[in-house]
């Protein structure tokens, strides 16, 4: 259950929220940053941390902390660079099955956001061809990104070619048909990345 993975970190209550057990920065690009699962205790309402969600969310919890702003990672490894790049880390999947599993990520966010520790949610590596997640999570919490809405549209291959080529934009000859023959033709499937 997410919500106890999130619940397991609540230490009481103080000022308003749950406090807690997280690594601190001492500001915005501290060198001072406590790295990772610290000991200092914090409020929920003061966290406002940015969640970073995919299949491998270390590059982009990084530049986040590189960026000046605490992070919550949400992935399927947590691996230690992860772990120790982000305030807090959830598993959002396995890495057995190399997939975002939508119900254990949709109640994360939700869970973030009763527990008021993010502001929004970035996606990654992981999202593409799934739309309806984006939305889905963007009902939850706000997301910094491209609305599953473009995301259809920009993955419908008709839409794409046809608005590149009223912008005059070069690209190689494409088919949509099924039928054609496929020799000397790179098959790709817009679902994928």
């Amino acid at each position: 259950d997410p919500a106890t993975h999130v619940d397991a970190d609540a230490r009481g209550t103080k000022a308003g929220g749950a406090e807690l057990y997280r690594g601190v920065r001492n500001g915005p690009g501290s060198a001072g940053r406590t790295r990772g699962r610290g000991n200092a205790f914090l409020t929920a309402a003061a966290v406002h941390a940015i969640a970073v969600a995919a299949l491998s969310a270390r590059l982009l919890a990084q530049a986040t902390v590189e960026a000046g702003l605490d992070v919550i990672a949400l992935d399927v490894f947590g691996d230690a660079d992860t772990i120790a790049a982000a305030a807090h880390w959830l598993p959002i999947g396995t890495a057995q099955t190399l997939r975002i599993d939508a119900r254990l990520f949709l109640e994360t966010l939700e869970a973030l956001a009763r527990q008021d520790m993010a502001q929004g949610w970035v996606a990654g590596a992981g999202f593409e061809g799934r739309p309806e997640l984006l939305e889905q999570g963007s009902a939850h919490l706000p997301l910094f990104g491209t609305s599953g809405a473009n995301v259809r549209r920009v993955r419908d291959p008709k839409t794409f070619f046809d608005a590149l080529g009223a912008s005059h934009v070069a690209h190689p000859g494409v088919r949509l048909d099924a039928d054609a023959s496929r020799a000397g033709w790179l098959v790709k499937d817009f679902a994928a990345s």
